[in-house]
């Protein structure tokens, strides 16, 4: 993930992580279906369809590691929304930049016999995704169609890739979207903001002096999702 540091003022980098849900290891010629955590998301790992980070057939033990994001709980009792990559800054199919809303998102890193890293194949990962919601209007129903992004860590920004179809388990109720994952980074289920605007104000320090360089940071009540913005050399910022 890109990080920005300004000049002649002093950066400070926080960085949180979210725990591990599943860990296993497999011959990538069986191939693993598993659930990153109970009640979690669903993944199936079809057997001989692992390459290389130059695109090489890999054959061997695949370690595999995997978090669902929990998004939904209070800060205080696990909230992992502040551990996600970047923020919600994304770009759609059209190349047009816009801030997502979430509904779900989770990671899955496969890693070979020497630790190289690895991904999918010819064959994708179907995926199971149960949907989390803060009580948003545009939340999603059975039947929808919605988009589904993946997070280029080069870019610090999420990609639209196509869209999956929002279902309701039988047995438990629970919404769901269900897609094929082409290659592994972080997933997310989201949509677009519909409206937003800009919040402003100037950040100071004790003596009241403007503070370059402060990170402001804006996190939904009702919706999920987080906005972050620098401030200016006069202290001010515009966060949306």
């Amino acid at each position: 993930t890109p990080v920005q540091i300004i000049e002649d003022i002093e950066n400070f980098i926080s960085v949180t992580l979210a725990e591990v849900d599943f860990e296993a290891s497999f011959n990538s010629t069986d191939g693993l279906s598993f659930e990153i955590e109970e009640g979690g998301p669903s993944v199936a790992l079809q057997a001989g369809s692992f390459v290389d980070a130059d695109g090489n057939a890999y054959t061997g033990s695949i370690n595999v590691e995997a978090t669902f994001y929990d998004l939904t709980s209070p800060m205080e009792q696990g909230n992992e929304i502040f551990a996600i990559p970047g923020d919600f800054s994304a770009v759609d199919l059209q190349g047009e930049a816009t801030r997502l809303e979430s509904f779900g998102m989770f990671q899955v890193n496969l890693t070979g016999e020497n630790g190289e890293e690895l991904n999918l194949g010819d064959e994708a990962a179907p995926i199971v995704l149960p949907l989390q919601d803060l009580g948003s209007a545009d939340a999603p129903v059975a039947g929808d169609e919605v988009p589904i992004w993946s997070y280029n860590e080069s870019t610090g920004m999420w990609v639209e890739e196509f869209v999956g179809l929002v279902q309701e388990n039988a047995e438990t109720g629970v919404l769901e979207v269900v897609f094929d994952a082409p290659h592994f980074s972080t997933w997310n289920c989201d949509q677009p903001l519909p409206t937003h605007g800009c919040v402003t104000g100037v950040v100071t320090n004790s003596q009241g002096t403007p503070r370059q360089g402060a990170t402001v940071r804006a996190v939904g009540m009702t919706y999920i999702s987080t906005t972050t913005a620098r401030t200016a050399a006069d202290g001010s910022f515009c966060i949306e």
